[in-house]
């Protein structure tokens, strides 16, 4: 029990407490899905370039006789 409340005030100051908790988890989480979402777009955009890059694989083979 925290001695700066009052006993009444207790149960309040817990849920504030939660509440102001809960909005740095939202926070964090929001970052998290920035930067999961940058990601994927950072892997689709480096796996096209590659495709790009490589010659076709019907167009590269010889034929051998």
């Amino acid at each position: 029990m925290n001695p700066n409340f009052l006993d009444f005030e207790q149960p309040i100051a817990e849920l504030d407490a939660k509440i102001q908790e809960l909005r740095r988890v939202k926070k964090a989480y929001e970052q998290l899905k920035i930067e999961h979402d940058l990601l994927k777009k950072a892997i689709a955009f480096t796996s096209d370039r590659e495709a790009r890059s490589l010659p076709s694989s019907s167009t590269s083979r010889t034929s051998t006789p």
